[in-house]
């Protein structure tokens, strides 16, 4: 038996993140980081104020993004030993020599998973024409961006394994624990309504402001899965799925970005405060009632839950809250504008929906030639300076000025079943109107 946790949690409901979600830049922001860019069209769900350079009249977004990845633990083997837990939890003819060397080895490695360990999926998707930017003759540029996104992350709680060995020398002996796969997973829906304008200009640039408002619906859930209440061919993410609604909460608010650029004809300079009003959302309740849910399993894994508050490793309530950000960004611009050295980033870390840290940091190059038959490149290299503390080398390329395709390699490894693997990997595709 093998389940793929990786497409466990991709199954999850996540998909329903207005800066874009700091887990995953959408489209070719992946490669060129948060900095607003007259060439990409999706570089406006960033800093408000430079829609005011990406649009001479009007200009609206194919299919600006679809796009998704992964990000694993640096734990060697995570998914394939939370495989042969359940696996072996789940052993009718076990033996007490099979029994005794599994509890030694998942004793030893419960704990170190537990800290380190986790898989985890997100994706994200603008919502077909979206953006939409209008620049009007005298009241500036205005915007509307319409995007969902989503993320699931499976982690471990550890408890310790013991042997149970029966008093009937005729039945097998078997193994007792109350380790559990924590899953958590938020979705987003955001409608963005923007505006940028110029408030002042002498004969070295333009000073741009802008703004957004951000209407968020988003959908917050946790539970968690006993690993002895699983079947050797259960579907971890069958599972989640199934109980998702039960834990799931969804509600509504709104945010606030500001943003400022200088504009001069061979670099420009910027600075926005995402969320300035650090808007709150609520995850379902966990452990709440656990006699009222429906099956022996539900129930189970309701009161396992409290466990694992009492321990301390979790909590049955929790908020999570866009907290502000500040993101500078910079870039140089040579052979009018094709040709672009960038860079970005995040003054503060703020933690994504799940609960993980963030603060990016960004360089690049990019060249976007105003041939339509010649294909744009972009290289870059990204960094979360906290949390998991992961790099990627990022690669971009635009075809006909309409076509872009980006991708992100991680430079840190792990070893699964003796093949190193690239702790992160995501791919984005996005097809925009040109000028």
């Amino acid at each position: 038996m093998k389940r793929n946790i990786l497409i466990a949690a991709l199954a999850l409901p996540s998909i329903a993140m207005a800066a874009p979600p700091v887990y995953h830049p959408p489209g070719s922001a992946m490669s060129i980081g948060s900095v607003s860019n007259m060439h990409s069209l999706v570089s406006t769900s960033y800093n408000p104020a430079g829609s005011w350079s990406v649009v001479q009249d009007f200009r609206f977004g194919i299919l600006s993004n679809l796009g998704g990845g992964y990000e694993l633990g640096q734990v060697d083997n995570f998914a394939t030993d939370i495989e042969d837990l359940i696996d072996i939890l789940d052993k009718e003819d076990l033996t007490v020599e099979e029994g005794t060397d599994a509890a030694e080895r998942f004793n030893e490695l419960l704990p170190i998973m537990e800290a380190d360990g986790y898989v985890k999926a997100f994706g994200s998707l603008q919502v077909p024409l979206m953006p939409l930017v209008y620049r009007h003759t005298e009241n500036g540029v205005f915007s509307v961006d319409f995007s969902v996104s989503g993320i699931a992350r499976l982690g471990l709680i550890a408890d310790e394994v013991t042997l149970k060995i029966p008093t009937d020398p005729n039945a097998s002996p078997d193994l007792d624990t109350d380790a559990s796969a924590y899953v958590k997973s938020a979705g987003q829906t955001t409608i963005g309504l923007g505006y940028s304008g110029k408030a002042w200009s002498n004969d070295q640039g333009e000073l741009i402001v802008g703004a957004r408002a951000n209407i968020y619906r988003m959908s917050l859930s946790k539970q968690l899965i006993s690993l002895e209440s699983l079947k050797a061919d259960d579907d971890i993410g069958d599972v989640a799925k199934d109980q998702y609604e039960d834990n799931a909460n969804a509600s509504v608010n709104a945010g606030l970005d500001v943003g400022v650029m200088w504009l001069h004809e061979h670099y420009q300079l910027g600075a926005t405060i995402y969320n300035l009003n650090e808007p709150e959302f609520e995850y379902g309740v966990l452990g709440d009632d656990c006699l009222s849910k429906e099956g022996s399993a539900a129930q189970s894994n309701c009161f396992i839950a409290q466990k694992a508050a009492t321990d301390g490793k979790i909590s049955l309530t929790e908020n999570y809250v866009m907290n502000a950000q500040l993101t500078l960004e910079g870039s140089a611009q040579v052979f009018n504008k094709q040709l672009s050295l960038s860079g970005s980033y995040d003054v503060f870390d703020v933690n994504d929906p799940l609960g993980d840290r963030y603060q990016n940091v960004t360089v690049s190059a990019s060249y976007f030639p105003n041939r339509w038959w010649a294909p744009g490149v972009r290289l870059g290299y990204r960094k979360n300076l906290v949390g998991s503390e992961l790099s990627s080398l990022n690669l971009g390329l635009s075809l006909f000025k309409r076509v872009n395709l980006d991708f992100a390699y991680g430079l840190e490894s792990i070893d699964v079943d003796g093949d190193a693997v690239p702790r992160t990997l995501a791919l984005n595709l996005g097809i925009e109107s040109a000028f």
